[in-house]
């Protein structure tokens, strides 16, 4: 048995490849060989073989399925039974007996029982989230790859693609088996984008798919997001569980960190203020607000000064699922070591860098976000800036301008505070936007008021 995935891109991480093979591990009881195509198999664990996707095809998102069935870039598929997985789904029982949908020289796909509309146009009732076969399918890749830009343009997708164009070279998992997080389980039980109730479950049934997360939108809102995952974890977590993780619920590589600066005479006291329950809160507003920006999805981010960089990092990369890389910068050598233990899984790289912030950055240019959480430490932005190639608003940049979210706060009492303010407006006006986006502020349980500006320089 064949099992393979597909991961391309940044919508879904290697920790989405990792829980989809334990899954796999839990409920399905013969041998088998875990396959991902990806063209980036950073941080997948051992016992997944990763198989580089032929990124000279030019294909996107979900189209880099149908390469599974190119005999000359797999001939491997050929050999033996194949089980397809979307990175999406959640395998709830065993499925030992999914072998037996394979047909020979036929692809076995999902029935959409839950779409009780009459099919127009493109429209289908087939999806591809799981995908079992055996044999030579040679055929739905060499028809395809004959006029690939037609069929791009004609179908959102492989499913319309092989649904009206291979329709004789495909049969359907029986009912029972399979539904739809979002869409359903049957014609009597089903959401059409009509009035948005709640999320399906089917607990015997032995596959449940997230078809249209992160990508239905409704009232700016998706309508199938992380939280459709809620009650969901113990099908991927380990049954034991003990072995992986620890009594105190701390990730492993706090702990690390943590044990770390005290047994090599580190600022044990700076080290757990940072992971404060007030550092949380304000870290946490900055990206929740960030977020509310309509249509800003960085990239690349800079944080200035950013320390241990924790949970800062977590909380990017669980906001912005297209990110490519973040850069710390900071005077403090110890701190960036620190930064770089914490952060050693994060879905995008991490760049750390030991200089003073007013000094250029080769990646100034390249930036869409930067971050300043202790500009009570710093001069004003104006200043920290002045020297540095950041998209400024009034260039007209094709990117668009950098933006920068700046916080800061009124304890004028701590030594090494040489720039608190007394409100956000004044922390708006030292830092010198061109456009400010989002100013406010938090009370501090301390009795203090942490200030924050987002904008434009």
């Amino acid at each position: 048995m064949i099992i393979s995935c597909v991961k391309w891109g940044n919508k879904f991480s290697h920790e989405h490849v990792n829980r989809l093979y334990q899954m796999c591990k839990k409920n399905y009881t013969k041998p088998f060989t875990f396959v991902c195509h990806t063209e980036n198999s950073n941080g997948l664990v051992p016992g997944i073989s990763a198989r580089p996707l032929n990124e000279d095809l030019d294909l996107e998102k979900w189209w880099w399925k149908l390469q599974l069935f190119d005999e000359h870039g797999w001939p491997e598929q050929k050999i033996d039974i194949n089980i397809f997985f979307d990175l999406d789904v959640v395998i709830q029982n065993n499925f030992d007996h999914f072998d037996s949908y394979a047909v020979e020289d036929k692809l076995t796909m999902i029935k959409a029982y839950w779409k009780t509309y009459d099919l127009k146009g493109t429209d289908m009732d087939h999806n591809s989230s799981v995908m079992i076969w055996k044999g030579d399918l040679s055929y739905l890749w060499r028809k395809f790859y004959k006029d690939p830009e037609r069929h791009l343009m004609k179908y959102g997708g492989i499913d319309g693609y092989l649904y009206h164009e291979c329709r004789d070279y495909i049969t359907t998992i029986p009912r029972g088996e399979v539904y739809s997080r979002l869409f359903g389980i049957d014609e009597n039980r089903s959401f059409n984008y009509d009035v948005f109730k709640e999320y399906f479950y089917v607990p015997e049934y032995t596959v449940c798919i997230f078809n249209g997360w992160k990508r239905d939108v409704e009232d700016d809102r998706y309508l199938l997001d992380d939280d459709g995952y809620a009650g969901f974890e113990h099908y991927w977590e380990s049954d034991k569980k003990w072995l992986n993780d620890n009594h105190t619920k701390i990730d492993r590589n706090l702990w690390h960190s943590m044990w770390e600066c005290a047994s090599e005479g580190g600022d044990v006291v700076h080290f757990l203020d940072s992971v404060s329950d007030n550092q949380w809160e304000s870290k946490k507003w900055l990206v929740d607000m960030v977020t509310e920006i309509a249509d800003f999805d960085p990239k690349k981010i800079q944080l200035f000064g950013g320390w241990f960089a924790h949970p800062m990092c977590t909380l990017l990369t669980n906001a912005f699922g297209n990110l490519e890389w973040i850069e710390n910068t900071d005077v403090d050598d110890y701190a960036l070591h620190v930064c770089r233990n914490l952060n050693n899984n994060l879905p995008c790289d991490l760049i750390t860098t030991q200089k003073n912030v007013v000094e250029p950055g080769d990646r100034d240019r390249d930036t869409d976000l930067v971050i300043n959480t202790s500009s009570e430490h710093m001069p004003p932005l104006p200043v920290l800036i002045h020297a540095r190639d950041f998209r400024r608003k009034a260039d007209r940049p094709s990117l668009g301008p950098t933006l920068f979210a700046i916080q800061s706060n009124n304890m004028f009492h701590i030594d090494g505070h040489i720039n608190c303010v007394n409100s956000e407006d004044e922390l708006a006006t030292s830092s010198g936007f061109a456009e400010v986006i989002y100013k406010g502020h938090l009370d501090m349980p301390n009795g203090y008021k942490r200030f924050m500006v987002i904008g434009y320089a």
